[in-house]
């Protein structure tokens, strides 16, 4: 169980850092 929710919040986190990054590149290149 606890591997599981190490894995869900690592993804989720990569994740979020992944869509951060490519609004900041899409404010920058519009």
């Amino acid at each position: 169980m606890e591997f599981v929710a190490g894995f869900v919040g690592g993804l989720s986190i990569f994740l979020a850092l992944y869509l951060f990054y490519k609004l900041l590149r899409g404010g920058d290149e519009r």
